[in-house]
Parts: C-alpha cells; structure tokens; sequence
C-alpha cells in the first residue's frame, strides 16, 4: 500500500506524471469553477486558487529535475 501511495505521489515515469497532472488539473478546474459558481466569500476563493497554484508549481518543479 505505501509503494502506491509513494508511485501516487511522485510518479517514476513521464506517463504517470502526464496522468497525475491532467487529473489534477482537471480536479482544480472543477473545484475553482464551483467556488466561482457558487458565490462563496473571497477568503475562501483566495483559498482555493492558492493551493491550485501551490500544486502546480509543485509539479512545474519536478518538471525542471
């Protein structure tokens, strides 16, 4: 179980690591578009589209390893 959890989280291959970024870009999509869909307050938007950046900055990172 721990070897999934260590391949989910920094994939060995380029292919892994193209599924893991269009999942999640996919899943920020979505959740960035509810938040806007939804009204909810500022904080919590500023919220959502830091960690986004968060995330794919993370992934910009491995990128250039």
């Amino acid at each position: 179980m721990s070897n999934f959890l260590l391949e989910l989280a920094l994939p060995r291959t380029d292919a892994g690591v193209y599924v893991q970024t269009i999942v999640m870009g996919v899943f920020w999509a979505l959740l960035l578009l509810a938040v806007v869909v939804l009204r909810v307050r500022r904080e919590y938007r500023t919220f959502a589209v830091g960690l986004a950046v968060i995330n794919f900055a993370w992934f910009a990172a491995r990128t250039v390893h």
